[in-house]
């Protein structure tokens, strides 16, 4: 049964929750009183052994115990701390941008973990606007079951559930003083989305099927660490354009790659007449998400675009105000405007 509303008055401007969902890690944005108020959490988990010298150190580390289908396990950052400590790799709710099919409790963890960090409606179906990637221009995964997985969650909880584009979430956050007119960028640990508009009009909107993980999981490949140790290396504060050491060298050389190929998908979207048609003059190109927020990321994102033509002309290729919290400001202020 849905959770009842408090009942209070809530004044129509603090109506409204945002949800970023994203591969690699959950955020929540509402309003009050006191201003923007945000919760952030990983979306992973990991299971454990049962037995009594587990369950002590889980104790001793303050890592809540949780039970999945009967099985002992971890959720949250607390799963990734916990994965670090024994250099284990987290298991994750969702992959590539979408439920994970690899894993049967994929929906039960995610449930768990949205319940833990999302309120409690402040009215009858509150409008929580969650974030959707785009049909990816790369791959033939579908959204389909994805989108219904989260719309019947946030029904569960007694939300009223919209989805906005994670790209055009971007958009609405970052480029107002632009008329919202311009290509927003998303970079996650899962996908890029990618959301090309008009004055607010939806030209394009379409995903990348390369993230964080991808890069992650190539650059641990090539000098043969973990991933957790790749994880680690960008955690600490590196930069792509002067890595320090062997790890950081194959992260670099891998962004790399990720970011041409990136650019080069979006052109061919931008190359084709109906989208390049509709600017007449320099737009920005916005780049948010948590992928994007390696060191010396936009200087290597302005370089490459001297060697791809995107098919429009960039007045600006500029980071997010907050990278990080750009996509649930985006569902936020699209479940306000939902609201009235």
């Amino acid at each position: 049964m849905a959770p009842k509303p408090p009942a209070i008055d809530i004044p129509n401007k603090f109506v409204g929750v945002g949800l970023d969902v994203g591969t690699s890690n959950l955020v929540a944005a509402r309003v009050t009183e006191k201003g923007e108020e945000s919760t952030v959490s990983k979306n992973a988990f990991l299971y454990v052994r049962e037995d009594d010298t587990t369950k002590e150190l889980l104790t001793r580390m303050n890592i809540p115990q949780q039970m999945v289908n009967g099985k002992l396990c971890v959720v949250g950052k607390n799963a990734y701390d916990f994965s670090n400590y024994f250099d284990r790799r987290t298991q994750r709710s969702m992959n590539i941008g979408v439920i994970n099919p690899l894993e049967r409790e994929a929906i039960h963890v995610i449930n768990l973990i949205v319940s833990k960090m999302l309120w409690k409606p402040r009215v009858a179906n509150e409008v929580c606007s969650f974030s959707l990637p785009g049909q990816p221009v790369d791959s033939a995964i579908d959204i389909t079951y994805h989108r219904n997985v989260i719309e019947t969650m946030l029904s569960c909880f007694g939300f009223e559930p919209l989805p906005i584009n994670e790209a055009f979430a971007v958009v609405l956050s970052e480029l107002k003083d632009q008329k919202f007119t311009g290509v927003g960028v998303s970079c996650g640990g899962g996908m890029v989305n990618v959301c090309i508009t008009y004055t607010s009009v939806v030209i394009a909107e379409f995903s990348i099927a390369r993230g964080g993980d991808w890069i992650d999981q190539r650059a641990a490949n090539a000098v043969d660490v973990s991933v957790n140790k790749i994880l680690l290396a960008k955690e600490k504060g590196m930069s792509i354009v002067g890595p320090e050491s062997r790890e950081e060298e194959s992260i670099a050389i891998y962004y790399r790659q990720y970011i041409r190929y990136s650019l080069e998908q979006i052109a061919k979207v931008l190359h084709t007449p109906d989208t390049a048609a509709q600017f007449d003059g320099a737009v920005d190109i916005v780049f948010a998400g948590g992928s994007s927020m390696v060191g010396g990321f936009i200087d290597v994102v302005r370089k490459e675009l001297r060697s791809v033509d995107l098919g429009i002309k960039i007045n600006e290729a500029r980071m997010a105000a907050d990278p990080f919290l750009s996509v649930s400001r985006g569902c936020l202020l699209n479940a306000q405007m939902a609201s009235g």
